[in-house]
């Protein structure tokens, strides 16, 4: 996480039920070469959504699209919303899924509109069949 990062490391530190996985996420944004806005971006998120998950008592396991929706919608209350903020949150569960944290589901449950999921299955496709970067890739 410290290389990943030019700040300091103690504005960093993880609350809530994500805080086991905050480092091992941070680790992997550096892998994959995000940008110093980027990574700083996703780490707020995944703190400020810890941080609601705490709040509400629920645990890791439990994540489902609904938290997701439901934390957005309390976040854009409390600060100023950033275009990226469904996708940021969308791919932070998804790395947990693929870490069987939390349990998959497929496409249709997580509540997008058919532009969305169509928008989502295009984003996937150039980054796994055409090779494109995710960071690339996250700014379509």
């Amino acid at each position: 996480m410290i290389r990943a990062c030019r700040k300091r490391p103690c504005r960093l530190r993880a609350e809530g039920p994500l805080a086991p996985y905050f480092e091992p996420y941070s680790e992997y944004l550096a892998e994959r070469g995000y940008s110093q806005v980027a990574y700083w971006h996703k780490t707020f998120l995944i703190n400020e959504f810890s941080r609601w998950l705490c709040d509400k008592r629920i645990a890791v396991g439990e994540i489902t699209a609904e938290h997701e929706v439901a934390f957005l919608l309390y976040s854009a209350k409390c600060r100023r919303p950033k275009r990226g903020d469904p996708a940021s949150l969308s791919g932070i569960t998804r790395w947990l899924r693929d870490k069987c944290v939390i349990e998959s589901r497929d496409i249709a449950s997580i509540g997008l509109s058919g532009v969305e999921a169509i928008l989502q299955e295009y984003a996937d496709w150039l980054r796994d069949e055409r090779g494109l970067a995710p960071s690339t890739a996250e700014e379509l």
